[in-house]
């Protein structure tokens, strides 16, 4: 076997990156995208030979129109392909503190934004982001990152 058809061979596994943005009374931004029914954090795929935070920063400017450098990794989730969900890596990163008057909505892409507290935020996310999100906030308090598999702490 050669070397390049070794490489197609390895499994491929999809990549995600999420930001938490929070404003002066910290509240969670959260956003609802137009293709799916919960809400979510800023954040999407990682592209081909892009680093998960280099595509949290290129979805947070597609998504609200935010220059935003995330300030620190909170968390990495390992999914293995539950509920059709398929097998992934998300990283969620810290995105800091921002003004509403910065954001501008992508137009097909995402259809409101709010921002919540962490109660009334994770009620809307989705169970796959709920556990995720709730460890990169409790790894933002005490200042760690962590490592999740199916969404709970290791």
């Amino acid at each position: 076997m050669s070397y390049q058809s070794y490489l197609e061979s390895l499994p491929k596994k999809r990549m995600g990156a999420g930001c938490l943005l929070f404003d002066s009374a910290g509240r969670l931004l959260i956003l609802k995208p137009t293709y799916r029914e919960n809400w979510l954090i800023p954040g999407g795929v990682v592209e081909a030979n892009e680093s998960p935070r280099d595509a949290c920063v290129r979805e947070v400017k597609e998504e609200i129109g935010l220059d935003c450098q995330p300030l620190r990794l909170l968390c990495v989730d390992y999914v293995c392909g539950e509920d059709n969900y398929g097998e992934a890596l998300q990283f969620v990163f810290w995105g800091g503190v921002i003004r509403e008057k910065e954001i501008v909505l992508a137009d097909e892409e995402i259809s409101d934004y709010q921002f919540a507290s962490v109660a009334e935020a994770l009620n809307l996310l989705g169970r796959h982001a709920q556990r995720r999100i709730y460890w990169g906030l409790e790894a933002l308090k005490v200042e760690e990152t962590f490592y999740l598999e199916n969404h709970e702490k290791v």
